[in-house]
């Protein structure tokens, strides 16, 4: 009679366990279903911030190509310096007097030259910059050499005095969009040197550092023969 009594106990046990069995299985169910759903939304989330970044870069590729392209849609095919090198330049001109701006701007370019060195030197640079050339005959060397000698930065370059100033601080529409600086000095009788032109950040260090190839690149077609 006893072991009659016992039984029923041990199926009401036997059925508790099932139960908690079921739910158990079923809460583990739950959990895979929550991880799983975790596991892809992370996945989805992951997916579309490398679409976001890959389309955020190729956008960056893009703007950087429109800006080099407009860059050298700007430059002359004669010789002569560029809308956009000729208004910084004549507007420091009119700025200040007695400085190299004001020599560039009363003289007269030797074009053809101007327009060999150009070919020769946009070729060596990268494809985010621009140089415009420079060559002026001049009659006042002296005059020329203080000027040079007055510029904000001044260097030594393959033997030659070289003068440098930053034009883009000037508030025009080519000054948000790239850098650009004046680089001269002088060759016997003639004014030399380039407006050099970048649409990447580019500080005077850096430009001092690049100068010494298109210096004696801009020599070396300068002595050849014509």
């Amino acid at each position: 009679m006893r072991a009659l009594g016992v039984f029923p106990l041990v199926l009401l046990l036997i059925g508790c366990d099932a139960e908690q069995t079921v739910e158990s299985t079923k809460r583990a169910a739950e959990d895979v279903t929550d991880a799983s759903r975790r596991a892809a939304d992370a996945t989805v989330e992951g997916t579309r911030q490398t679409i976001d970044g890959t389309r955020r870069a190729m956008d960056s590729v893009t703007e950087q190509a429109n800006r080099a392209t407009a860059l050298y849609e700007r430059l002359t095919d004669t010789g002569e310096l560029s809308k956009s090198a000729s208004t910084w330049i004549e507007s420091r001109a009119k700025e200040q007097g007695g400085t190299m701006e004001q020599i560039i701007v009363k003289g007269t370019q030797v074009a053809p030259v101007a327009l060999d060195v150009g070919r020769v030197l946009n070729r060596a640079i990268e494809t985010d910059t621009a140089i415009e050339p420079i060559y002026q005959r001049i009659s006042d060397g002296p005059s020329v050499d203080q000027a040079i000698g007055d510029m904000p930065r001044v260097e030594v370059i393959e033997g030659l005095t070289v003068g440098i100033r930053q034009l883009d601080t000037l508030d025009t529409e080519q000054a948000v969009k790239e850098r650009a600086y004046l680089v001269t000095w002088r060759q016997d009788d003639h004014l030399v040197g380039f407006v050099y032109r970048s649409t990447r950040t580019i500080d005077i260090d850096r430009l001092v550092n690049e100068l010494p190839p298109l210096v004696r690149a801009t020599r070396t077609v300068l002595q050849a023969p014509n």
